[in-house]
């Protein structure tokens, strides 16, 4: 079960800079020792970790080459100025909704969330800033190296169609 609340306005120390930050909790129920959790809930773990929308961006990018052929669930679209909206705004309580969605249809995959996959568990668990920053990285890397092997099949594509145009 994953819950979404949020979200919260953080600043960059910057006039008009920074980002808005959405609160993850996760409840695991059964068997979790790979997680590393101490269960005290009747629910069982409950983990809560803030994400902010480009981390959803790059992780779901980053399902997208991990498991292709998987349907992964869209995000709400990115909106330029969100800055200048207020945490009770429409559009923002409408991307909150959405993130809520992709992370329940995740949630909801069979092969997408266990325990085996561990980039929705890390994603969705890893609260160490510096741990979080290693997982980004590795996702980034996944995403660069895939669209790089796909822009030189399109070349070759592309070349070797030239062969056969008269």
């Amino acid at each position: 079960h994953v819950d979404v609340s949020g979200p919260r306005w953080h600043s960059d120390n910057v006039m008009y800079s920074g980002h808005y930050v959405f609160s993850i909790k996760s409840y695991r129920s059964g068997p979790s020792r790979q997680l590393g959790f101490q269960s005290n809930s009747s629910m069982g773990e409950v983990v809560e970790v803030e994400r902010r929308y480009s981390d959803f961006d790059l992780f779901r990018m980053g399902l997208n080459c991990e498991y292709p052929g998987f349907f992964i669930p869209m995000l709400p679209p990115k909106e330029t100025f969100m800055a200048f909206k207020q945490e009770d705004s429409d559009s923002i309580l409408q991307r909150k909704q959405g993130i809520q969605q992709f992370l329940i249809e995740l949630a909801d995959h069979p092969q997408l969330s266990s325990e085996e996959n561990v980039s929705f568990t890390n994603f969705i668990t890893v609260r160490s800033e510096h741990q979080f920053n290693e997982f980004k990285s590795q996702m980034a890397k996944m995403v660069d190296s895939f669209s790089f092997i796909n822009d030189n099949a399109r070349k070759h594509q592309l070349s070797g169609s030239s062969k056969y145009i008269s």
